[in-house]
Order: C-alpha cells, then structure tokens, then sequence
C-alpha cells in the first residue's frame, strides 16, 4: 500500500529530504551524504513520475530529459568533491559516520515506503541496503586507515548516478518523445 501524496505535496517532500541530506552533509563535510542526497533526489524523481502517470509523452520526455541533465551536473559534482577531497582541497571528515548511516537508512525507509508496489519497494530497499552498507564498509575503512574508501564509495556512486542520467536523458526521453508521436 503507498502513502498517497498530492503532486506538489510529493514536491516539497522531495525536495525537503534531498536538501536535508545534501545540508547534513555539507555541514558534516561528509561526502557519502552528498551522494546519498543524488540518489535520494534521482530515486524520488523516479517515484514522482511514476505517481504522475499518465502523462503526455512530450512532457514525460521533458521531464525526464531536464532530470537526466540535472542527474549528469550532479555527477559531475560529486566527482570533482571526491577529487578536491583526495587532493587536499576540501577537508572531508568522517566523525558522524553513526549519524551519517541513520540520516541514510531513514531517508532509504522513507523512499522504499512511498513506492507504489512490492516489486519498486523490493527494488528500492536493495538499492539502499546497498548504498549503506557500502557506506558503512567505506567508514569502517576509514576508521581502520584506508581513507580513501569512502571515496571510492562516492566514485562508484557518481559512475552509477552518471550512467543512470545519461540513460534517462538519452533512452527514456527518446522512448517517452517517440510514444507521443505513435498517438
């Protein structure tokens, strides 16, 4: 059963939940929250279209073309996080690892709850059982000396978010543009 949410509702929401992790994690210095926020914010762009279904196919290929640019600037941005982490140039601190993975497994409770059926929220609850442990490992890494596992962490994060984006502005905006011409 999905919790039932008007459109601009589901908006704020998204957009309160992805800014809550993306400030948490600026503010930690923390950059396994930034990249939890691009998944929270690529998840819930997801989620969203699939609430708003039917929809034109020219808008949904919009939609979906502005989400895969956005998804793509993301990327970018936290690969050069990671890089300017590894070179020195942004301190990155790994103090709040225990609050660090409750912000990650709420907000993946929160996402896995709203999807519309058992298969999303199956799909959805691997997704972020994935993300934290391997939050987690790169923390107990760190901890343990291996700094850059977190980093590594986040790179795997920004190639999956990278590849998943270029997907949505290429292949799903092409596909929902092609079916609105068939009709």
């Amino acid at each position: 059963m999905s919790i039932p949410l008007g459109a601009s509702a589901a908006w704020l929401g998204s957009l309160v939940l992805v800014t809550t992790i993306a400030a948490a994690g600026l503010a930690w210095r923390e950059c396994v929250l930034l990249a939890a926020a691009a998944v929270a914010a690529y998840r819930l762009f997801l989620w969203r279209m699939d609430v708003a279904a039917p929809m034109d196919g020219w808008r949904a290929a919009l939609r979906c073309l502005v989400a895969g640019l956005f998804g793509m600037v993301a990327a970018l941005t936290l690969g050069a996080a990671v890089a300017s982490g590894v070179a020195g140039l942004w301190s990155m601190s790994h103090e709040h690892t225990t609050l660090s993975l409750t912000v990650m497994v709420a907000a993946g409770g929160l996402i896995t709850a709203v999807q519309l059926d058992n298969a999303r929220r199956w799909s959805e609850a691997l997704l972020w059982t994935l993300l934290v442990f391997g939050a987690a490992a790169g923390f107990r890494g760190a901890e343990a000396g291996y700094l850059l596992l977190p980093c590594l962490i986040v790179a795997a994060v920004t190639v999956w978010l990278a590849r998943a984006s270029w997907a949505l502005a290429r292949d799903s905006a092409g596909q929902c543009l092609r079916s609105s011409q068939r009709m």
